[in-house]
């Protein structure tokens, strides 16, 4: 299964994955304009935009739209994130052309009218609501803002109602004018064809789109620590945030400085070290805090990479009682991790699984389309399966300890939820780090 890649004269990236075996087509495109290029007035617009973008065209309504790919048999989707807004189409191979064609209307031609523009803004602030009562989706938020504070990727991808109520026709014409241009977009298609007949089939439907000017990402770092509580609302609790403080459960995240794009050690080192901490059944914290104490159900080492910043976070969820053992566990494990080499076997097996992992993903043509235009836009070019599975192989114990070194040695960020009177504070924590 070869990938190929072709640059039009007006920017756009076109990449092709030839797949004898399928009968499927795949095809995406994704747009260098998530939530961190907007400006805090702006918060909310690249996902607006996205939502209106299935609207209707010039030339189709949006229910001929949903009918079309209804006709096809096919399946659409579309998503923003902080880095980029995406839109896909699956369909029968012998479909692809029609697929192109309808998903270059789209991004070309929608008619962004008053009308669904304030439908769709009702539609967002009844989605801001749902996000508002899940627990979950809260304690994600908070810890973004903990993270990255009031910089573009510690803010709601869905904004505000108070921004969101700003946006009219005007503010998303000039947005979709400036980021949905050739130097902004990938495209990104696997299936039974030749690279020629994509690359002929791009320039016919998407040939007219201007060249415009690349996007580039406002600089962010991360910042982490606790978010204090005024003395007049709380002074029990240690110094540091909790929310839903009723429910019985207490979860916790611990997070740390990524260090993305730090030279100090091999991208893929961080990966393994987190892999051992927290990334499968048998890792560390599994082992420790679950299989041998029986103190949480499940515990986890989560990484957020946007390449040019990023945090790894570790979460857990359990009664308030054995929080503050889940934590000393967490802490010890951290400490031993970035102190001492980890055994072969632990490598291997952490190696074993990464490359098991990039191997599904690569033979996946829905998640192939989606790797390739992300190596695209972070890293600039595309990285066979066979160099990663390379620069995996290659990483070394030594390597994996300084990444697991330089990390853990990061400010700490801390987020909890629940009733947490008696659970440890951020100054604890940090003391315990030490």
């Amino acid at each position: 299964m070869q990938t190929q890649l072709t640059v039009l004269n007006n920017g756009l990236h076109v990449v092709s994955k030839k797949d004898e075996t399928t009968g499927m087509f795949n095809i995406g495109v994704w747009c260098r304009c998530g939530s961190r290029f907007e400006t805090p007035a702006q918060n909310g617009i690249a996902h607006f935009c996205e939502h209106m973008t299935f609207k209707g065209t010039t030339t189709r309504s949006e229910l001929e739209i949903n009918e079309q790919i209804a006709d096809l048999g096919g399946k659409s989707n579309a998503w923003t994130d902080m880095d980029t807004t995406a839109f896909s189409i699956e369909v029968l191979n012998e479909d692809r052309e029609a697929a192109i064609e309808l998903l270059a209307d789209i991004l070309l031609n929608s008619t962004f009218t008053e009308a669904n523009i304030d439908s769709e803004r009702q539609v967002i602030f009844q989605e801001m609501y749902e996000d508002e009562n899940d627990s979950d989706d809260c304690f994600n938020d908070a810890f973004s803002q903990l993270v990255y504070g009031s910089q573009p990727l510690g803010r709601d991808i869905l904004g505000s109602r108070e921004t969101l109520g700003k946006i009219g026709k005007p503010e998303l014409d000039a947005w979709r004018q400036r980021c949905y241009c050739g130097e902004n977009l990938i495209l990104s298609a696997a299936g039974n064809f030749e690279h020629e007949e994509l690359v002929r089939l791009a320039e016919k439907y998407f040939g007219k789109l201007p060249r415009g000017q690349k996007a580039v990402r406002l600089p962010q770092r991360y910042i982490g620590g606790f978010f204090p509580i005024k003395p007049e609302e709380n002074n029990d609790d240690g110094g540091f945030r909790h929310i839903r403080p009723e429910e019985s459960e207490v979860k916790f995240e611990l997070g740390f400085d990524l260090l993305a794009g730090h030279p100090y050690y091999k991208r893929e080192a961080k990966y393994l070290a987190l892999q051992i901490l927290g990334g499968e059944e048998v890792s560390r914290l599994n082992t420790e805090a679950r299989i041998k104490r029986s103190l949480v159900y499940d515990i986890s080492t989560s990484v957020v990479d946007e390449t040019d910043v990023g945090f790894v976070g570790i979460t857990a969820a359990a009664q308030a009682e054995n929080i503050n053992r889940i934590l000393d566990v967490v802490i010890a494990e951290i400490k031993k991790l970035a102190a001492e080499p980890v055994s072969s076997r632990e490598l291997e097996r952490a190696k074993r699984q990464m490359i098991v992992a990039l191997t599904k993903k690569a033979e996946d043509n829905e998640d192939s389309i989606e790797v390739s235009a992300e190596q695209l836009l972070n890293f600039g070019r595309l990285r066979s399966t066979e160099e990663q599975i390379s620069r995996i192989n290659a990483v070394s114990t030594d390597d994996v300890l300084a990444a697991a070194a330089a990390i853990f040695a990061t400010t700490p960020s801390y987020l909890i939820q629940g009733r947490i009177a008696d659970c440890y504070s951020y100054e604890q924590i940090k003391a315990k780090l030490r």
